[in-house]
C-alpha cells in the first residue's frame, strides 16, 4: 500500500534520509499487519478457549454442590425415619446422569493428561 507524505518546507538532506528511514520503517510494519494480526487472533482463540473451560467447570462444581444438597437430604430424611421414594431415588439418578454427561463433554474438549503446548 503507497503511502504518501506531503513535506511543506524544503528539508535538507539529513531531513530527507530521515523521512526516507521512517518510512521504511512504517512500511515494515505494515507488511508485518498480517502476522500480527495472525498472532492476535490466535491470543483470541486461546483466550476463548479458557474462558469456555472455566464456564464449564464452574457448571460442573454448581451440579455437584447440588448433588451434594440432594445426598444430604436424603441422609436426613433417611436419619429422620422416613423412606425414600421414587421420586427421590429418579432425583439423585437425574443429577448424576448430568454430572456424568458434564463430564464426558469436558474430557471431550480436554482430554485427561493433555501436556500442554511448550511457550
Amino acid at each position: 500500500m503507497p503511502i504518501h507524505i506531503r513535506v511543506q518546507h524544503v528539508a535538507g538532506e539529513y531531513e530527507l534520509k530521515l523521512l526516507e528511514s521512517i518510512l521504511n520503517k512504517l512500511e515494515r510494519l505494515m507488511a508485518l499487519a498480517p502476522e500480527v494480526q495472525s498472532l492476535v487472533d490466535a491470543v483470541t482463540a486461546n483466550t476463548n478457549a479458557v474462558a469456555a473451560a472455566v464456564q464449564g467447570l464452574q457448571a460442573e462444581a454448581s451440579q455437584i454442590t447440588a448433588l451434594q444438597a440432594q445426598v444430604t437430604d436424603l441422609q436426613n430424611k433417611l436419619n429422620g425415619g422416613a423412606p425414600i421414594d421414587a421420586a427421590d431415588l429418579a432425583a439423585i439418578v437425574q443429577a448424576t446422569q448430568t454430572l456424568s454427561a458434564t463430564n464426558a463433554q469436558l474430557q471431550t474438549a480436554v482430554p485427561a493428561n493433555t501436556t500442554p503446548a511448550s511457550t
